[in-house]
């Protein structure tokens, strides 16, 4: 059994919380990682020498996944080194393991977080609930019907009609104030205009010729051409891709696997 001796570290601005971990003792190492989810992702950093060492993963008894970073001499972030495929909600056990590369030494396993899915989907359970319906048989009798007097009829007839005639009577009385208003209005918007229009011919033979005022222009101004672009000093390094949009638990694997 070869235990992993985990180096803290990690880049403050690329890396999961800033922090990472690496193997500086890899050669035919394995890690397990218990989780109850229903799938589950391992990304890491690669470094500009010649590559991570090849990795392995394997979810329970599934088929297992194989991974080399293609060498590319460059730092990379957030690296995804596996993506398992959608499992049953239940427990599960990720194992990782970690072998040579090369036979002239080990490079170095960084390992930057692992994530999990911990949801699962909506169970849907209905029932249907019985429903009764309930009849009248027909040797039931049939239902009374209440009785009005001649008398009440007449008194709701004549009140029916006493109060139509005076909603009429109210409606032709706001009819009449209302025209009345409007003629009222023209009539003193006439003579309005006519008064307006006597004080402006009164008011063109008695003024002299006025400046005219020119509107001031549009304001021009200078822009500078200058613009900031945030630039990253060392070039080797690689902008790492967003975190993945998923509903997941965070989760960072521990200093003593074994």
């Amino acid at each position: 059994m070869t235990v992993l001796e985990w180096e803290p570290g990690g880049n403050p601005i690329y890396e999961c919380e800033g922090t990472s971990h690496t193997a500086n003792n890899t050669l035919n190492s394995t890690a397990t990682f218990v989780f109850v989810g229903i799938r589950i992702e391992v990304f890491g950093t690669v470094g500009p020498n010649e590559g991570p060492p090849t990795s392995i993963y394997q979810v329970d008894d599934l088929p297992i996944s194989t991974y080399t970073f293609p060498v590319n001499g460059g730092l990379n972030f957030r690296v995804p080194f596996y993506m398992s495929p959608l499992l049953e909600l239940g427990n599960h056990t990720l194992t990782i393991g970690i072998e040579a590369s090369s036979d002239q030494g080990q490079p170095e396993f960084c390992l930057d977080y692992i994530i999990y899915d911990s949801s699962g989907p909506a169970s849907i359970s209905s029932s249907l609930a019985s429903s009764t319906s309930s009849s009248t048989p027909l040797s039931s009798p049939a239902p009374t019907l209440p009785t009005h007097s001649s008398s009440s009829i007449n008194v709701a007839v004549a009140s029916g009609v006493a109060g139509s005639l005076g909603g009429l009577i109210v409606g032709l009385c706001l009819a009449v104030i209302f025209l009345r208003f409007v003629y009222h209005k023209s009539t003193d918007a006439q003579l309005l205009a006519v008064r307006l229009k006597a004080s402006q011919q009164e008011d063109s033979n008695n003024t002299s010729s006025l400046g005219i005022v020119t509107p001031i222009g549009p304001l021009t101004r200078d822009w500078d051409s200058a613009t900031n672009i945030v630039q990253i000093n060392d070039d080797s390094a690689t902008l790492p891709p967003a975190y993945p949009a998923i509903d997941s638990i965070l989760q960072r694997l521990s200093h003593d696997w074994n």
